[in-house]
């Protein structure tokens, strides 16, 4: 969790990080996709507030990733809590 960070920021760092992973360039020699290992980021935001537990938090990260998956793998996604929680 990152406390005090917008929505745009969290997109922003979850991308650093999956950038900065896919820089390492570590051979995936098992894989027919990528001659490298990548990463999926998935990432929620929210105002803090009553009824925003640590397990809607932690759905609405699970959906993001899924969607990161869905668009291609090695690519990071976020949603706004509110827009998971539907």
């Amino acid at each position: 969790m990152l406390a005090a960070t917008t929505f745009d920021e969290a997109v922003r760092r979850a991308e650093t990080l999956r950038g900065a992973f896919e820089a390492l360039a570590i051979p995936n020699r098992s894989s027919r996709v990528c001659a490298v290992v990548t990463l999926s980021v998935g990432a929620a935001a929210a105002t803090p507030g009553p009824g925003l537990s640590a397990e809607l938090r932690l759905s609405a990260a699970d959906k993001a990733l899924y969607m990161a998956k869905e668009q291609g793998k090695n690519r990071a996604c976020a949603v706004p809590l509110a827009a998971a929680s539907r």
